[in-house]
């Protein structure tokens, strides 16, 4: 497995970057190129997964101005999808390790009332257009990266906590490290 960690200094220790908040991207092209047992998941929204001979490459695009909370993870990820609302377009993409699958899906189901609670309290989930995620990862805790917070666990307060820094932390971002 590998997994990014971005906040609030990290990102230059993996790739080029000014790291200011007061400079963000405009959008971004995630590219992963894994081989074919792994799966890798980014922020935004999943344009391709192409199989290229003993790998396959997965192409993430965010369109919405970003500064510090790029992300990626790679790992044998088992995928399931929540829906909020029927008909509403936000898709809950969850990227879990398969031998916590089922627990997973059985604590995850949480999120859309969170989400529908939030949206009522605070204003549409900010990345409406593309979707809210969740990858398991190594470390502990849960950090928000935009679209696709990455969570040790699937515990009813860290997955709240994090949903709710899409709003306060990723929306309204900080003006300084200061």
């Amino acid at each position: 497995m590998i997994w990014t960690l971005s906040e609030p200094y990290g990102s230059s220790d993996w790739w080029p970057c000014k790291n200011g908040l007061t400079d963000k991207a405009d959008s971004i092209d995630i590219f992963l190129n894994v081989p074919n047992a792994m799966t890798g998941a980014s922020n935004g929204i999943l344009i391709a997964e192409t199989p290229n001979g003993t790998t396959k490459l997965f192409h993430w695009k965010h369109k919405y101005p970003i500064a510090y909370l790029i992300c990626m993870a790679v790992t044998n990820y088992v995928k399931y999808s929540l829906c909020p609302l029927a008909g509403d377009t936000l898709e809950i993409v969850n990227y879990v390790y398969p031998e916590d699958s089922l627990l997973a899906t059985s604590q995850t189901d949480e999120i859309v009332s969170m989400v529908q609670l939030y949206d009522t309290l605070f204003g549409v989930y900010p990345f409406h257009n593309e979707k809210y995620g969740h990858a398991q990862f190594g470390w502990g805790g849960g950090m928000e990266h935009q679209t696709m917070t990455f969570v040790s666990n699937f515990g009813f307060d860290l997955l709240a906590h994090e949903l709710a820094h899409h709003w306060f932390g990723d929306k309204v971002t900080y003006g300084s490290w200061v």
